[in-house]
């Protein structure tokens, strides 16, 4: 009988030490578990919108300083100024009408500086000497002249050439020869005006008309 009861004993503490066992590993299995399955939370502050905002400013900004540096503007050129010369080469073959600034005579010299001539009779043209260039202008306008040699009345010419407009106006002052009955000349007071867009160029000078 003894002998029995130390065998029911004997399994009795068998069994509690099992079941014990097991409930520890258990847990430690739970520990384990839970510990597996709670992955660290990333930092996942956001950024302010002013901040992110400012950071695409400054971006845009060296952007469109590169662009100016790399294409710059180009500055505009100026026109070249508008030059009323004297003439290389006079052009008439007979009576004419021409004038001249007696200033611009070379010293010591009778050598005419023409800075106009046209012929007489019919619709001539015109020369000029522009930005060094002679310059022939036809004749759009013509202006209404006195029947009398001696008459007072300032009558104007109109030409144009290359996108220019010269304007010759004419009063009249003497005759050139006065003592000679076979001249056929007079003196005028003639202003030349030349414009080529808003560029106006003005001069009074010397003329004179005949042959």
């Amino acid at each position: 009988m003894k002998t029995k009861l130390m065998i029911l004993l004997a399994m009795l503490l068998l069994f509690l030490a099992i079941t014990g066992c097991s409930s520890v590993s258990d847990g430690q299995n739970k520990d384990v578990a839970e510990n597996s399955t709670s992955p660290e939370i990333a930092d996942q502050t956001p950024i302010p919108a002013e901040e992110s905002n400012s950071n695409e400013a400054d971006s845009n900004s060296e952007s469109n300083d590169n662009a100016s540096e790399n294409n710059p503007k180009e500055e505009a050129t100026e026109k070249p100024e508008l030059v009323l010369g004297s003439l290389k080469k006079i052009v008439s073959d007979g009576c004419s009408c021409s004038a001249e600034n007696p200033a611009d005579r070379s010293k010591n010299s009778d050598e005419l500086n023409l800075l106009f001539i046209t012929e007489l009779g019919g619709d001539p043209p015109a020369y000029l000497n522009v930005n060094g260039k002679d310059t022939k202008f036809e004749l759009v306008k013509r202006g209404n002249r006195s029947n009398a040699v001696n008459s007072k009345t300032p009558y104007e010419d109109v030409y144009e050439a290359d996108g220019m407009t010269a304007k010759i106006k004419y009063v009249y002052r003497k005759s050139a020869c006065p003592q000679s009955e076979e001249c056929e000349a007079s003196e005028y007071g003639v202003t030349i005006t030349l414009i080529k867009d808003k560029q106006i160029v003005k001069k009074n000078v010397d003329g004179i008309c005949g042959c």
